[in-house]
């Protein structure tokens, strides 16, 4: 009895594709959505980025993917640490614009503020959903993550701030640095 196969291009080209099973991985967006998506073993990043961009109508270039505080950007998921039942959190970006190497922190931060849409700011102002803020300051990407959650036994908003920076280091290696919150 021949294994199963699974083939999208039909004969003659299936006759000789075998495939694993494939690995389920679940995908969290920082507004509280879920995905479930059973990928082949030996996808990639930029796969990966293509199904979603397919699925959820948005570019592949404005989708981060985060798994355990480290930005996914290239290679094969497996080699990356992700597996069956691999949870993956899906980080918009947004544009702050081109900056000089001059630019001050403070100047990026607010370009990132001044190109959102009336309808993230409100949310956010809600309490609907997180807002996650993609900077760049020299060599360092910094992905900010504000979020509003009610007090105890208070009528007041708290501030609660998730910082994850990824930069390149002297000598061309990249390393993922997590900030505690």
């Amino acid at each position: 009895q021949p294994a199963p196969r699974s083939c999208s291009r039909g004969p003659p080209a299936c006759d000789t594709v075998q495939s694993d099973p494939p690995m389920n991985v679940f995908i969290h967006t920082t507004t509280g959505a879920r995905y479930e998506l059973s990928v082949p073993v030996e996808e990639t990043v930029e796969g990966l980025k293509r199904r979603l961009s397919q699925r959820l109508k948005v570019p592949k270039e404005r989708l981060a993917l985060l798994h355990k505080e480290s930005r996914l950007n290239s290679g094969k998921l497996q080699d990356l640490g992700v597996g069956e039942g691999s949870k993956l959190t899906l980080v918009p970006t947004v544009e702050a614009g081109l900056m000089s190497q001059a630019s001050r922190p403070e100047q990026s931060v607010m370009q990132a503020l001044e190109s959102l849409t009336e309808t993230q700011v409100n949310d956010f102002l809600s309490g609907r959903s997180p807002l996650t803020l993609a900077l760049r300051v020299g060599d360092h990407m910094m992905f900010v993550q504000l979020q509003l959650a009610a007090q105890q036994n208070s009528g007041q908003l708290q501030h609660r701030h998730v910082i994850a920076s990824r930069g390149e280091q002297p000598g061309g290696a990249t390393a993922t640095t997590p900030v505690p919150a």
